[in-house]
């Protein structure tokens, strides 16, 4: 990833671009397509957060400004173009993942000396999934919600943080590119998820620190 950022007053423009490009094997069998479905669930919170695309490139751009001393917002918006790709061993055929649009909006706010309060939500809008050409999943749109606590005690500090993300339901055709409406079943592909996490990072003396984080999904 690339970054730049701008300040603009008491203002600040950040602009960046992303991507990814695919390692490893390709055209996977029948078992190992499962095996990485089944790793790759967000849930299990595994460093690699993708397993089994193509390449993919993502521009976007956030603005933050502050309204008072103690008080700022942001906005943000990025693209994610994905290329096409072969996830099956004997298939002719390629798979065409949606390209995906986000818009975020957050806030920070300071409210002590000690206290630090941030939320953000971000909307997501998929782009129609095709195999050679042909529409094959329309995915719901993704609403995401994050609350950030942070308090400072001392040398130490204590951070909360919820999240929860909201999925659409996902058009599936019967058949690929079968688009008649008598034809197409309307899924919850994705289930509805929340996360909390409470850290702790305690100061020892000057060179060392202790930590420790708490989880629930």
């Amino acid at each position: 990833n690339v970054t730049y950022a701008q300040p603009l007053g008491s203002a600040s423009l950040v602009t960046y671009l992303g991507g990814s490009l695919p390692s490893g094997r390709v055209e996977l069998s029948r078992d190992e397509i499962q095996s990485t479905a089944r790793t790759g669930q967000v849930f299990y919170g595994f460093p690699a957060g993708t397993l089994g695309t193509g390449w993919s490139v993502a521009p976007g751009a956030a603005f933050a400004f502050p309204v008072r001393d103690a008080l700022s917002f942001s906005v943000g918006a990025t693209y994610r173009y994905q290329g096409a790709y072969k996830p099956l061993a004997g298939v002719t055929g390629s798979y065409d993942p949606g390209n995906e649009v986000s818009v975020s909006l957050g806030s920070s706010a300071r409210l002590s000396q000690d206290d630090i309060l941030a939320m953000d939500v971000t909307y997501t809008r998929f782009g129609q999934d095709e195999v050679d050409g042909l529409s094959a999943i329309d995915s719901g749109d993704q609403v995401a919600l994050t609350a950030r606590y942070q308090r400072r005690l001392g040398y130490n500090t204590l951070e909360l943080v919820g999240r929860y993300e909201g999925y659409g339901r996902s058009d599936v055709p019967a058949q690929v590119g079968v688009t008649a409406d008598s034809l197409v079943s309307s899924l919850r592909l994705v289930p509805q998820q929340g996360f909390l996490s409470a850290a702790y990072r305690a100061r020892l003396n000057e060179r060392v620190f202790l930590g420790g984080v708490v989880e629930a999904r």
